[in-house]
């Protein structure tokens, strides 16, 4: 079975937290459909940190702005082989993408992606 979240929540759970990156999350996910349902994903944290790192450090030299991005690459490199839950909730022209706690009942850290015009 596949695990996801629904916009709704992910935004309730944004909403919860506190931080100037989470806020700006939570300002992209309120322009989704509420019912949306985004795919979480179980996979290990480090490996994930340098594979984010890698990827969106490039998409800064093309044009994206990535906010919040070493913030969530040291959290996950913290943590080492721990098994994550992470997602991206997709807008137009905007992305955040999140690390969800293993209850799923809060944020462990984001970062938002967008596209200077």
């Amino acid at each position: 079975m596949m695990e996801s979240i629904s916009a709704r929540e992910l935004l309730l759970l944004l909403e919860s937290a506190s931080g100037a990156i989470l806020e700006r999350a939570a300002e992209i996910v309120a322009t989704l459909d509420p019912d949306r349902e985004l795919h979480l994903s179980l996979q290990p944290a480090a490996r994930t940190a340098n594979t984010l790192e890698l990827k969106y450090t490039l998409a800064r030299t093309r044009g994206f702005s990535v906010c919040g991005l070493d913030d969530l690459v040291l959290r996950l490199k913290s943590l080492d082989g721990q098994l994550i839950q992470a997602g991206v909730a997709e807008g137009v022209g905007k992305s955040v993408i999140f690390v969800l706690d293993d209850a799923r009942t809060s944020i462990c850290s984001a970062f938002c992606v967008t596209h200077d015009d």
